[in-house]
């Protein structure tokens, strides 16, 4: 009965079952050519993938290895700033001390 009427309609009333059993090639043909070349496709990817994968984890190392400089010359700016406050504050000592010998002169 199907067959019938799948002949008359073209396959288009087939149910999907009966549409792949009479339209759906079961076994295809490859292409010596195109099994090396997706073989050689994949082998690429796989490199790539290594690479990408290597690629990471030196940009985490660098960027490791960044924020502890940052780190670092924070802690030494804040060194400094301290040793600058301190000679300030020694300069304005001898400026006062200079002053107060001139006013007593």
């Amino acid at each position: 009965f199907w067959v019938v009427l799948g002949i008359g309609s073209a396959g288009w009333l087939w149910p999907p079952q009966v549409r792949a059993a009479f339209l759906v090639q079961r076994i295809s043909r490859r292409n010596p050519g195109d099994v090396k070349e997706a073989e050689q496709r994949t082998k690429d990817i796989n490199e790539l993938r290594k690479d990408v994968k290597l690629l990471q984890n030196e940009i985490v190392m660098e960027m490791t290895d960044d924020r502890e400089e940052v780190v670092s010359m924070k802690s030494q700016l804040g060194e400094m700033k301290g040793d600058v406050m301190n000679q300030m504050k020694e300069i304005k000592q001898v400026m006062t001390m200079l002053f107060d010998l001139s006013a007593s002169s």
